[in-house]
């Protein structure tokens, strides 16, 4: 994924963790779906597929599999949550994507939404987390996102700050007593 795609997604993470109100984690995806009017709803898989979106009379659904275990929902359904504000389905966002996409972009992109969705970096900075298993318990994901999140932390460490975009402070801002509080709680 290149840059202005990835700024593309991080941007609208930043903009719908700021407009929900997102304050704790782990992040509660279906209540920001509630917040933006899309139904999530869990059906029965019988082909393998984990879920997906659609956009019916106006009204965007995401379609999660209740087999799933409760970290792969969460991750399906903020994937197809990114799919619809990503501006991957039908008209539900006014969103004009920064170059044409083809499906291997499309699911990058969307897992991308999902991840910083599920486990912000910046909050995860912030937190002071340490490892893989920290970040999968704390942000309700599988390890193997955890492992991926755990990389962009060290990263940011390497650098000794974030990268400071104000949506970022903001982010930062608003999830600063949850920080506090589980920095305390760690004794860090």
């Amino acid at each position: 994924m290149d840059y202005t795609l990835k700024k593309f997604s991080r941007d609208i993470v930043w903009d719908i963790l700021l407009r929900e109100e997102v304050k704790e984690l782990p992040v509660k995806v279906s209540d920001i779906c509630a917040g933006l009017g899309i139904a999530v709803k869990c059906y029965r898989s019988t082909d393998g597929n984990r879920g997906f979106c659609n956009i019916v009379g106006g009204v965007p659904y995401i379609f999660v599999d209740s087999a799933s275990e409760r970290s792969v929902r969460r991750f399906t359904a903020a994937h197809e949550l990114g799919h619809i504000l990503l501006g991957h389905v039908g008209d539900f966002t006014d969103l004009k994507h920064p170059e044409p996409l083809n499906a291997e972009k499309l699911e990058a992109d969307a897992d991308a939404f999902a991840a910083r969705l599920l486990a912000p970096s910046c909050v995860l900075f912030g937190c002071g987390v340490r490892s893989k298993e920290e970040i999968a318990l704390l942000c309700d994901i599988s390890l193997d996102l955890a492992s991926k999140r755990m990389r962009r932390v060290r990263a940011l460490r390497r650098r000794g700050r974030l990268s400071c975009p104000y949506e970022e402070i903001e982010v930062c801002s608003q999830f600063m007593p949850f920080i506090y509080r589980y920095r305390r709680a760690s004794g860090r």
